[in-house]
């Protein structure tokens, strides 16, 4: 139900982007005459990367409704309701990148989240809900549900990590050694989900898909690198490569 939300919310976004066209802010609740504009949600979260925030900027609170729509009633402490309470930054900015350089297209936006990226350019497709999932259960005290599978379907859990033990890749089993990069505190968290995002060690007709996508979409080359034997790799390069 909780990853059907997830699409769901994303689609509804999406949708809303498109509809606005040149007026993307048609339907921002701060432009609107004060008289009209809905009930203020006054419930609060506590985000770990912020230190403090203004509940008129919540998306529930940013974003009216079309004509004709209704918002998803949700109940507190779920991760849908956490979902609709994000924050977005005040105005309209640009949306960057995680060196700090503007995105080259800036007309695929309505409002950008209030969100530290990190500086290495690890956030991409899954990765961006893998990072809310597990905030959305890390600042609501429930660290020992924080658990995701590798790509050679290991699961690497935080509730380990929170012990200062780091999962080392044996074939399709992991080996927990003590480590000074694993622990307990938010900076440690987020080395956590470094490895989480970095931990690939085969890829699937699905993923080249996919990631073929991926680079289309941001104008990016599309490099396969194909080991062969000990010492040598051959690399296919795609330009534009449409699926």
């Amino acid at each position: 139900m909780k990853s059907v939300f997830i699409v769901m919310f994303l689609l509804t976004v999406l949708a809303i982007k498109q509809s606005f066209g040149q007026n993307k802010n048609y339907y921002d609740v701060q432009k609107m005459a004060f008289n009209d504009r809905p009930p203020m949600d006054d419930y609060e979260y506590i985000f770990p990367w912020l230190d403090g925030y203004k509940k008129e900027n919540l998306i529930c609170n940013r974003i009216s409704l079309p004509t004709g729509f209704e918002r998803l009633k949700t109940s507190p402490k779920t991760f849908e309701h956490w979902l609709q309470h994000l924050p977005l930054k005040p105005g309209n900015p640009s949306v960057l990148l995680y060196d700090g350089t503007e995105k080259w297209n800036q007309n695929a936006h309505c409002y950008v989240m209030d969100i530290e990226r990190g500086t290495k350019d690890l956030q991409q497709c899954a990765d961006a809900l893998i990072r809310l999932r597990a905030e959305y259960l890390y600042s609501n005290d429930q660290k020992d549900e924080i658990h995701f599978n590798y790509t050679n379907g290991a699961t690497t859990y935080y509730e380990k990590w929170r012990k200062g033990l780091m999962p080392v890749p044996e074939g399709k089993e992991l080996n927990w050694v003590n480590s000074s990069k694993a622990g307990e505190g938010y900076e440690k968290f987020k080395a956590f989900l470094i490895q989480v995002y970095t931990r690939s060690e085969s890829i699937s007709s699905t993923g080249i898909v996919l990631a073929g996508r991926l680079a289309t979409s941001v104008r990016k080359q599309f490099i396969l690198a194909i080991p062969k034997g000990k010492d040598k790799v051959d690399f296919l390069a795609l330009d534009w490569w449409k699926a």
